[in-house]
């Protein structure tokens, strides 16, 4: 089952934090989430801040490693990688050239790699978004 949420968190910052769920027994493979981008300023955007993901069961073997992408374009300079029994993750390597989104923006959750030994499972993805500009009228 798949489950999203967007929570508009009202700080001075303007964050907006989407948040998303895979249910089961991860499998590779792209586009395994999709996370829509709204709610922000239509003229100025937003940028990615950060991602976090946590996992109820570890993967064990191998690492857990997901990337995201915004179209065909990835977004991470590095995979967010949980460790082998490790059950969260967090990632600020996002590459500066493409850490811009927009309202309507879709962004891809590939999964790289789940565990050789025992797959992860029971995903859920954390996604920060700073808001461009003035949303003041």
């Amino acid at each position: 089952m798949i489950r999203t949420r967007n929570v508009l968190k009202s700080d001075p910052l303007r964050k907006q934090v989407y948040v998303v769920t895979l249910d089961g027994t991860l499998a590779t493979g792209d586009n395994k989430l999709a996370i829509p981008i709204g709610g922000l300023d239509s003229q100025f955007g937003g940028e990615i801040e950060s991602i976090y993901g946590h996992v109820k069961t570890a993967p064990t073997g191998a690492t857990l490693t997901i990337q995201l992408a915004n179209g065909s374009t990835d977004i991470l300079s590095t995979v967010l990688t949980f460790a082998i029994s490790g059950t969260t993750a967090s990632s600020t390597a996002i590459t500066p050239a493409n850490k811009n989104v927009a309202n309507g923006d879709i962004i891809d959750v590939d999964i790289d790699q789940v565990g050789s030994t025992q797959p992860g499972a029971d995903l859920t993805l954390t996604l920060v978004v700073v808001a461009h500009g003035s949303q003041e009228g």
